[in-house]
């Protein structure tokens, strides 16, 4: 992907949660290890952990706009922007 291209309406409300740190990828003991939108709850395994956003995340990651931090024992690993991330957000905003 070309981090030249505009997000979507999804992917800049994404950007917007990695913005806020709300993405993370986080273990689960029985559905494994997930990137998960943890202000949201799904009903399958590991739902209680948040909304598996493995897909999408990976889009961003390609499009140069996010990537994954380092573990934190509490949190996971917690997903960032990177500058090309952040100015899509404000070139949005705009």
């Amino acid at each position: 992907m070309n981090a030249s291209h505009r997000p979507t309406t999804a992917q800049r409300a994404l950007l917007d949660h990695i913005a806020h740190g709300k993405v993370a990828r986080v273990h689960h003991a029985r559905a494994g290890w997930a990137i998960r939108l943890t202000t949201m709850r799904s009903k399958g395994a590991g739902g209680g952990l948040g909304r598996k956003v493995d897909a999408a995340v990976r889009v961003l990651a390609e499009s140069g706009w996010a990537y994954e931090g380092a573990h934190d024992r509490r949190t996971g690993y917690i997903w960032h922007l990177t500058d090309a991330g952040r100015s899509r957000l404000e070139d949005d905003e705009r």
